[in-house]
């Protein structure tokens, strides 16, 4: 066993493996590989989500897995109830990845505008985005070349401004 499993159990190692599979999916542009990873991730991470209705993590993984398959009504609603119920305002640790997944859902769906709008607020914050994920990770790549989103990894890359 492994020590991810050792520390969580075999129940929430494969939490995090659908995801990734999901994801790696995803990446990789096979759209019937993909989807069937993401039904998977769907399957089990609803299952925890009716656990445990009240995980802001598990409602913005099946709010991500729905965009990945197209459910692109449920996700927005799903991932803006997040967003309301866990405001940036409250909570500047976490609130940030709340926002930035917000943004990943509406790049999904082909919302691009908004999608931005959500990432440039985040662009100064200590806790926003990293260089490397935006710059670097494929599912960003539905905003690559829109010289909005390259304008927020500049202001990403750029160093903090303390006052």
């Amino acid at each position: 066993m492994n020590h991810i499993a050792e520390k969580f159990g075999p129940a929430r190692t494969e939490w995090w493996v659908v995801r990734d599979k999901a994801f790696f999916a995803r990446a990789e542009g096979d759209p019937i590989k993909a989807e069937a990873a993401f039904q998977e991730a769907l399957r089990v991470w609803e299952t925890h989500l009716r656990k445990r209705p009240e995980d802001p993590e598990a409602a913005t993984l099946v709010a991500v897995f729905d965009a990945g398959l197209g459910h692109n009504e449920e996700a927005i609603s799903r991932m803006q109830k997040v967003v309301e119920l866990h405001p940036l305002s409250a909570n500047a640790v976490d609130g940030p990845e709340w926002v930035k997944c917000q943004a990943l859902v509406y790049a999904w769906c082909g919302e691009h505008n908004r999608a931005l709008e959500q990432l440039a607020t985040l662009e100064n914050l200590p806790a926003g985005p990293s260089l490397g994920d935006l710059k670097f990770s494929p599912k960003w790549d539905d905003l690559r070349g829109d010289a909005r989103f390259e304008k927020i990894v500049a202001a990403v890359a750029a160093p903090l401004k303390i006052e």
